[in-house]
């Protein structure tokens, strides 16, 4: 889930830092919806928020909560393995508020990826957090998924229900890993991503060098 922070923080820097953010959607007149995937798209009765630098970090804050609670979690997987303290029952608990705190990090990174949308498409910066954000998603919700399905229904009659399971989501994992790949490999291009054209970029330095260069012995 560091993945999705990593995401915000670029957005950030692309604007120069939070403040610039702030002043970009203010003279835009944009606001921050709270309506917004996965948690709140159909509530339209939420309202707009004022794009000031505090909002946008409590809505970063949603984001970076991910992955302290993870950690947290794993942790507390670990001793109560050891301990084996109703451990079935705890790791369903734990597993549980994993999957609600990591779609409480997708509801924020969402809702910010509606912001700047103007200034960020040269960069394909959409696709970016698109990609990272069905990653997370396969890595974290479907393999709940899986393993509930095949644990008590498809996979139930068998003598271990909970490996079958982890098998082929990992089976399918591995499938879609790939499909993402290509499509990252063929979207984020250079010539189709100012994030990663260098070339575009030394053109422009020097462009902007000669440009200087020509005032100065015009002076």
């Amino acid at each position: 889930m560091v993945c999705l922070f990593i995401v915000v923080a670029l957005m950030r820097d692309l604007f120069g830092n939070r403040a610039a953010l702030s002043e970009f959607l203010t003279n835009w007149e944009q606001n921050i919806s709270l309506q917004s995937l996965p948690l709140c798209c159909c509530c339209s009765f939420l309202p707009n928020i004022e794009s000031t630098e505090k909002n946008l970090r409590r809505v970063e804050r949603l984001v970076l909560q991910s992955p302290v609670v993870r950690i947290t979690l794993e942790i507390l997987n670990i001793v109560l393995f050891l301990e084996q303290a109703s451990y079935d029952t705890s790791k369903i608990m734990l597993e549980i508020i994993q999957n609600i705190s990591c779609l409480l990090a997708l509801y924020g990174c969402f809702i910010l990826m509606q912001l700047g949308k103007e200034k960020l498409r040269p960069y394909q910066f959409f696709p970016i957090f698109l990609f990272v954000s069905i990653t997370q998603i396969i890595l974290t919700l479907q393999r709940e998924i899986f393993i509930l399905i095949g644990r008590y229904f498809i996979f139930a009659s068998t003598e271990k229900p909970y490996t079958y399971s982890y098998f082929w989501n990992c089976f399918v994992t591995t499938f879609e890993m790939l499909i993402l790949q290509c499509s990252v490999s063929f979207l984020l291009s250079p010539k189709r991503c100012a994030l990663f054209d260098t070339l575009r970029q030394s053109v422009d330095d020097e462009t902007l060098r000669e440009a200087l260069k020509s005032n100065n012995n015009r002076a």
